[in-house]
């Protein structure tokens, strides 16, 4: 339930952000133009930061070190999740391809009967062998 809703506010999330997009190009203005720009340029300022080497080296290392642990956080999480999923998929999987007990099979199909005749056989028909049609 929890995977269900996280997807729909997603997907609400993207729609309105190409909503607003939409509309800025229409208006031919930016929403909070100054603090965008503002943010841009910090970001801007630590990636060159980050890949040039301008950090200093201490602060660089805590950072590399906190990102592999965020990240490996997040790949335990979702290990976590994903096998929290397995067991009921697994069960509902079962449980469609096999029919409730007490419940009667279906019929084979001839067209099945004439692919694989033998093990469609009833008692007594020991002997016999399904003939394919020239029906098609």
């Amino acid at each position: 339930m929890i995977a269900i809703s996280v997807f729909f506010i997603s997907v609400i999330l993207l729609g309105a952000f190409l909503a607003v997009r939409l509309f800025e190009e229409k208006r031919g203005a930016r929403f909070f133009a100054s603090s965008r720009a503002h943010a841009d340029e910090r970001t801007l300022h630590l990636y060159r930061g980050l890949v040039m080497g301008s950090l200093p080296t201490e602060y660089r290392a805590k950072l590399f070190a906190a990102m592999q642990k965020t990240a490996h956080e997040a790949v335990l999480k979702t290990v976590f999740f994903l096998r929290a999923l397995e067991r009921p998929l697994t069960q509902l999987s079962y449980r469609l391809r096999h029919p409730a007990q007490g419940q009667p099979r279906r019929e084979v199909s001839s067209f099945l009967k004439t692919l694989m005749p033998h093990p469609f056989k009833k008692k007594g028909e020991e002997g016999k062998s399904a003939e394919p049609t020239d029906s098609l």
